[in-house]
């Protein structure tokens, strides 16, 4: 199994995963060029992907989904609250691309095993400020945890702990820094929200 860490932090997320011939994103929080000039650095096409799984709606994480309703036909895998997130975003920025949303839109639940090409993804819950936050893990044919992903990691719980417990590789992502956040850029009612 491969992964390549795109982007990560405040301004955008993305990971890509290979296994065999499949090829998926997790998060696509920077803008629809960006990610295809990533992907092209990598000898890859992002029409190409199976598929993009969404850890949740803040537009860190979904930055390029209104570019990629319209560029690409590639299916989105995302907890159903998140879906639900997402969808009002699309309706306040464009409305048009609502249905399509909805018509590539595969709910995926905490626990549950997924089957994408060569991929086997089992996302598993995180806490987070969002309607839903979803890690994954992916493992091989014979169950073994190749690669864990905790994107916006505030806290190791005992379901975290659990689900990343074994993977050969985590990739844990956490950029709460009270000092970076109270001397950055961020107005007030974000530092609140964070700092709570």
């Amino acid at each position: 199994m491969q992964c390549v860490s795109l982007f990560s932090g405040s301004g955008g997320n993305a990971i890509f995963v290979k296994r065999g011939e499949s090829k998926m994103l997790v998060d696509a929080g920077v803008s629809f060029r960006r990610l295809a000039l990533a992907l092209q650095g990598l000898g890859e096409d992002i029409c190409a992907l199976d598929g993009v799984f969404f850890t949740h709606e803040h537009s860190d994480h979904i930055g390029a989904l209104g570019m990629l309703l319209k560029k690409t036909s590639l299916p989105f895998y995302l907890d159903a609250a998140c879906a639900e997130g997402a969808y009002d975003t699309l309706l306040t920025k464009d409305p048009s691309l609502a249905a399509e949303f909805v018509r590539r839109v595969r709910t995926v639940e905490a626990g549950a095993d997924y089957e994408i090409g060569e991929l086997c993804l089992t996302p598993f819950a995180l806490p987070h400020d969002s309607a839903a936050c979803l890690g994954a893990v992916f493992s091989n044919d014979n169950g073994d945890k190749q690669l864990g992903i905790a994107t916006d990691l505030g806290e190791m719980t005992t379901e975290s702990r659990r689900a990343l417990y074994g993977c050969s590789a985590v990739i844990l992502e956490s950029n709460h820094d009270v000092q970076m956040l109270t001397d950055g850029p961020y107005p007030p009612y974000l530092q609140e929200r964070i700092l709570s």
